[in-house]
């Protein structure tokens, strides 16, 4: 039987951070969907990949409620998980991926997805990426970044990042050429409207761990129709 899809509220207290602690443990479900478990990272260890990283929240049905302190009533909001992911520019393959809790910083999770993919060529990230440890992690990784610019950066400041200069040089001598490279990024929002379109963008399961593992169970059966639909490509 479906589960019911009531939008009234839940009986949580507390909090929205507080909802339930993060689960950092993989289930068996999360290793079998894990792309350096299966064909999909081996096939894009063959060649220099031109990837690009983005974040994304899928509802759940429930709401949460807290009692807010400084207005001295109960609020409210729809609760949901992030989605972080990295994705192949050229295939639209999700390529290395993570659910958290809703607060997560984005910049936070790139070091642990960067370590899925076989062999980086080009990471395209937004303004929330921008930082000197984003760009030498992107290098570590034998990769170069073309992140957003933001409007107050106008010196280099490499402060011994030799990535966030070499980017800087770059967006400084041909900012249209850095900007038809970095706007590739564009194609990881595509991925994941496409997900959200085609298996929804709302989780059903009650407890936690099972929305995390039905998030994945979305991404896995995307993987799997791009696989499916490129024949020649992967096959």
């Amino acid at each position: 039987m479906a589960p019911h899809r009531s939008q009234g509220p839940s009986r949580q207290d507390g909090p929205p951070e507080g909802d339930e602690p993060p689960d950092e443990e993989l289930s068996r479900l999360a290793e079998l969907l894990h792309p350096r478990a299966g064909i999909l990272w081996e096939k894009s260890k063959k060649r220099r990949l031109i990837c690009a990283i983005d974040s994304t929240g899928f509802s759940i049905w429930r709401y949460v409620r807290w009692l807010s302190i400084a207005h001295g009533r109960r609020k409210r909001r729809k609760d949901f998980l992030k989605l972080h992911f990295i994705v192949d520019c050229k295939s639209l393959l999700i390529l290395s991926f993570k659910v958290t809790s809703p607060f997560r910083a984005d910049s936070r999770q790139v070091e642990e997805l960067l370590k899925f993919i076989g062999s980086l060529g080009r990471l395209c990230a937004d303004k929330a990426y921008l930082s000197r440890k984003i760009c030498d992690l992107i290098a570590k990784h034998g990769g170069r970044p073309y992140i957003s610019i933001k409007r107050n950066v106008v010196r280099i400041r490499a402060q011994g990042s030799k990535a966030w200069r070499e980017m800087l040089v770059m967006w400084r001598r041909s900012r249209k050429l850095y900007k038809k490279r970095y706007h590739r990024r564009s194609l990881a929002e595509t991925a994941v409207s496409t997900v959200k379109r085609r298996f929804d963008h709302t989780l059903y399961s009650r407890k936690r761990k099972g929305q995390k593992n039905e998030l994945r169970l979305k991404v896995l059966t995307y993987n799997l129709s791009i696989v499916a639909r490129l024949p020649a490509r992967f096959g």
